[in-house]
């Protein structure tokens, strides 16, 4: 039989590895939840992360489509925002002033929006994103041309503007990849005026769009084949895709931010050289 020594002993070492085992198991569960917010959370603009607005944009399009089986008149919008001539800022000021640039331009937009529901995350680069529940198109156009005009108003070492694409989901029909392609859309619209905010379009202006991209595409290559000479070379010397710039050409489907990034660069390719302002 064991003494009552060796009990007390055995119990207290039993209560010290239950102790260390229930202060690791906290240790754990706060590096979990710091983790989980960390991969919600861009690191460098505070905004919400792409992980975020991809969970998030499916969370809005699955609750607008059970609201639009109940017969309800539900919507909400998305926002996608990129930062017109934001590679001179970093070719001209640097990196550090790009990355301050990019913090302030998160505030100034994430100001903007009013709802605790509404979402700002960084897209990726220099374009962000924007969900708005419960706002219809007016509405939406209402704060996307606020964050235009008070990112134009920025007092700062350069100027900087805002182009946005704005697109509602407003029936079942909507998913994520459709509801992005649309306001992806607009945001290319807007993005060849600089500085604007265009709406969403519908799936017949989509292929009417899809139409005066392959318009574009042609007058283009009439000027590149004649600087660069076959296709795969207009295509390393523009920096674009060489697959999406043939599918293109031949007609295929491209999704419309692969047509957007593939005609600007070709626009950018095409566009007579600028003088770096003086400092």
């Amino acid at each position: 039989m064991a003494s009552p020594a060796l009990e007390g002993s055995a119990e207290n070492t039993q209560a010290a590895i239950i102790r260390r085992y229930q202060a690791e198991t906290t240790r754990l569960r706060a590096e979990v939840t710091r983790l989980r917010r960390q991969s919600r959370t861009d690191p460098l603009t505070g905004v919400f992360s792409r992980q975020a607005f991809d969970e998030a944009l499916r969370t809005e399009c699955a609750r607008v489509a059970r609201r639009t089986e109940d017969g309800s008149d539900d919507c909400f919008a998305l926002l996608m925002i990129d930062l017109d001539h934001f590679k001179q800022v970093n070719d001209h000021h640097g990196h550090v002033v790009g990355d301050a640039w990019l913090k302030t331009v998160a505030r100034t937009i994430r100001a903007c929006l009013r709802r605790e529901t509404d979402l700002l995350a960084r897209w990726g680069g220099d374009e962000f994103a924007a969900i708005l529940p419960f706002t219809d198109e007016p509405g939406a156009m209402k704060i996307a041309r606020l964050a235009r005009d008070r990112v134009a108003g920025i007092q700062a070492e350069h100027k900087g503007t805002l182009s946005i694409g704005v697109a509602i989901a407003h029936w079942d029909g909507w998913t994520p990849k459709t509801i992005t392609e649309a306001a992806d859309a607009a945001l290319y619209q807007a993005k060849r005026l600089r500085n604007h905010v265009c709406s969403s379009l519908s799936p017949k202006s989509l292929d009417e769009h899809w139409s005066t991209d392959r318009r574009v595409l042609a007058t283009q290559l009439q000027r590149l084949q004649r600087i660069a000479g076959p296709l795969g070379l207009v295509a390393e010397k523009a920096g674009c895709d060489s697959s999406v710039l043939r599918a293109m050409t031949e007609g295929q489907r491209v999704p419309a931010n692969q047509r957007r990034e593939t005609l600007f660069l070709l626009d950018k390719f095409l566009a007579p050289p600028t003088t770096a302002p003086h400092r």
